[in-house]
């Protein structure tokens, strides 16, 4: 069952693609890897040719049913498409209602000892001082912990105190041995 749902929506995925691409047209499904889907509040899917094309790779991204957005759709798309814009979010090739297609990051996610190298930090420093100097249209005026604390912090604040028990009490921290352990 799994298995026809994951090919029926690869084969929508595909075609909405190749409609974008004109080199995808002359190829097919199987010319390409799909990753299985992912996400917390929305479907996105990484998609690869394993032949020759532009682009080679592109992040599906199904913006249905996010119900626990901060920002309202069209806040949403106007910040990201003047985030891809200034390149500080990915390229976007589509967007509508549904769904948005972007260009393909590959990488890994940062980890904490490359926080210590000097160069890393002066390059998210950079993007920080860039994102900062950038006003989208529509943004709402509290800033975004204002937002998060609005939207979830009535929920979190008593899931928090209701689990209290779970979390360790206070302890001592080594600073040093913390430090060692995370440039390891």
């Amino acid at each position: 069952m799994r298995t026809s749902y994951s090919t029926q929506v690869k084969d929508q995925i595909f075609r909405q693609c190749q409609k974008l691409f004109p080199e995808w047209t002359e190829l097919s499904v199987a010319d390409f890897d799909f990753d299985d889907p992912k996400g917390f509040s929305s479907f996105t899917m990484g998609i690869r040719s394993r032949r020759p094309a532009k682009p080679a790779a592109v992040l599906y991204r199904r913006l249905e049913g996010k119900d626990n957005a901060i920002l309202d759709y069209a806040t949403e798309k106007e910040v990201f498409l003047t985030l891809g814009d200034n390149d500080i979010a990915a390229h976007c090739y589509h967007y509508d209602d549904s769904c948005r297609i972007e260009a393909f990051y590959q990488g890994r996610s940062l980890r904490a000892r490359d926080l210590f190298e000097p160069e890393n930090l002066r390059q998210i420093a950079d993007q920080l001082y860039r994102l900062h100097q950038l006003s989208p249209a529509g943004l709402p005026r509290p800033g975004l912990f204002e937002l998060l604390h609005e939207k979830w912090g009535a929920s979190c604040q008593a899931r928090a105190g209701a689990e209290r028990n779970r979390f360790p009490g206070k302890r001592t921290v080594d600073v040093r041995r913390a430090t060692r352990d995370l440039q390891r």
